[in-house]
């Protein structure tokens, strides 16, 4: 989503002392005493899960070796090893944000080519140019949300820096190709071209996931601001591709340009991300913290052998948990159903008149863009004032307020929607669609991130915190794939 995908803080009192992390971590022990982050992003997005690394393989170009046991850290020189961090955080966002942006040239590539009038105007959209919104949220939340789940409970048993290295290397064949079908003139095999997108969709999210997954369990060895730098670049990776087609639209470029434009700017990013964290790997700060970590993870896990395997009561953590899961999953599975499906096929009250604001900037603007800066508004004013509290009063008060949300469904379908069938308008004003979206995106970043913050506390046992934690990420999972089917079948009544 995030678009966003969400990143929430819960704030543990241990590593992260007070807890105030505008954007976080939710750091706990399991029971063999080792460290366990877990993270999640926005959305649009739609999912950050990570089980930190506790017995990844040697960093590869790194001499365990070489690096003597020091008490003090070598510098981060200019900060460039925490703009890697931020790049990286961009990274994990910028692929879905970029596919799910660009809906002038999607619109251009699945038009009526029997019609000589543009897309925008006033002819109604075709099918496959309502639905394909709807098939690429599908297809980009589903993949994702698994593999995210399967990094969690497996990607322990492979070297972090390799499923980074893998990942990314294939997300980068995955856009080069993309960016070459761009050019291609589609016209004539429209249907083929929408699966063999969709297809390729699903498997840059599946990289992209566990690519997620790694950066986050990589960020989680160094200190906190690190992890800060990486939730900085992961907003950054919602307003980006947003403000990349705008500046590529305002410079009159042509609509079936845009998207290899934009996928090339996308492939180069991703160039960049590779280079800075292969250049990274090598710096004496990176192999400092890096190392030092995987002589922590190796002494913590000397005792595991005595301890019990068995795990906290499912009951429990759900008896503990389940205002925090409920609400989770209803957030994110109203801000699936209506973003970016329903809301890409609003139009502004001047579309008629075919003026710029309405052809070319309105839903990246009042859409894309709006979406991204209010989530993030959202989740950063959770971080500040942290209300509702753990209170049952708090919890009620939750309730009501992610049920709530449930009221942004027909607000919407009551706006301003292109369709080909006679419907009553009730929101005709630009200004009644950019006050819901606004309060959209604010509230689904605000009770995203308070269920993220007081789930986990709601015990002190550091156990039951991770479980809780883990249980929320499932909800949020479940929440985005429900979200996103249910998507389908508004928008094909439309």
């Amino acid at each position: 989503m995030e678009a966003e995908r969400f990143s929430t803080a819960p704030g543990d009192e241990g590593r992260h002392g007070n807890g105030n992390s505008s954007f976080g971590q939710a750091p706990s022990l399991s029971h063999n005493g080792t460290r366990h982050d877990v993270y999640i992003s926005s959305e649009t997005s739609p999912l950050i899960v990570n089980a930190e690394d506790s017995d990844d393989e040697n960093l590869e170009d790194v001499d365990e070796t070489a690096s003597p046991q020091i008490s003090q850290a070598p510098p981060d020189k200019y900060y460039l090893v925490f703009s890697v961090f931020v790049l990286v955080g961009m990274t994990t966002l910028l692929p879905w944000n970029f596919f799910i942006s660009l809906t002038n040239f999607w619109d251009y590539k699945f038009r009526n080519v029997s019609e000589t009038l543009k897309t925008n105007g006033s002819t109604a959209k075709t099918d496959l140019q309502k639905e394909f919104t709807s098939y690429l949220s599908i297809s980009s939340t589903v993949p994702n949300a698994i593999f995210v789940i399967i990094n969690a409970l497996v990607g322990q048993r492979f070297s972090l820096m390799k499923r980074l290295t893998l990942s990314l290397s294939l997300m980068i064949v995955m856009f080069t190709i993309i960016t070459v079908l761009a050019f291609v003139d589609t016209d004539s095999w429209q249907r083929p071209f929408l699966i063999t997108i969709l297809c390729l969709v699903v498997i840059v999210n599946i990289n992209s996931a566990i690519f997620q997954g790694g950066s986050f369990g990589m960020a989680g060895k160094f200190p906190d601001r690190y992890m800060s730098a990486q939730m900085l670049g992961q907003a950054i990776g919602g307003v980006f591709p947003a403000l990349v087609d705008i500046c590529i639209v305002s410079l009159n470029v042509k609509e079936e340009d845009v998207g290899s434009v934009c996928f090339a700017i996308a492939t180069v990013v991703l160039f960049l991300c590779m280079a800075s964290l292969i250049w990274a790997l090598r710096t004496p700060f990176f192999k400092f913290y890096y190392e030092n970590s995987e002589r922590n993870n190796e002494s913590t896990s000397v005792p595991s052998s005595t301890t019990s395997s068995s795990g906290p009561s499912t009951l429990k953590i759900l008896k503990l948990s389940w205002v925090y899961l409920v609400c989770i999953f209803v957030t994110f599975s109203v801000t699936l159903t209506i973003f970016p499906s329903v809301a890409v096929l609003i139009k502004s009250e001047t579309s008629a008149s075919g003026s710029d604001w309405a052809t070319k900037y309105f839903t990246a603007v009042s859409v894309f863009l709006l979406f991204n800066m209010g989530d993030l508004f959202g989740r950063g004013l959770a971080s500040w004032i942290k209300m509702p509290g753990q209170s049952k009063f708090g919890k009620v008060i939750l309730l009501i307020a992610t049920f709530s949300r449930l009221f942004f469904i027909p607000l919407f379908l009551n706006c301003n929607i292109d369709s080909d069938k006679p419907r009553t308008v009730i929101f005709k004003s630009d200004a009644d669609f950019i006050a819901f979206m606004g309060l959209f995106a604010v509230s689904n970043g605000y009770i995203g991130n308070i269920c993220m913050l007081h789930g986990p506390k709601s015990t002190p046992e550091k156990e039951l915190q991770e479980s809780i934690a883990l249980i929320l990420i499932a909800g949020l999972v479940v929440g985005t794939g429900v979200g996103s089917f249910l998507s389908y079948p508004i928008v094909a009544s439309l």
